[in-house]
């Protein structure tokens, strides 16, 4: 993967990796805004 999809994918390798270490904890991940995003989006996801 190139372009800016790829950090979707190193989310879910990261992610992976600490619910395989972390083992019946909770894990709790937020994403932050981006300047660029579309409006439309920043409201779906607010």
């Amino acid at each position: 993967p190139a372009g800016t999809g790829i950090l979707f994918f190193d989310y879910c390798r990261i992610k992976k990796i600490i619910e395989n270490t972390n083992g019946d904890r909770n894990l709790f991940w937020l994403f932050e805004n981006v300047a660029s995003m579309p409006d439309e989006y920043k409201r779906d996801i607010s």
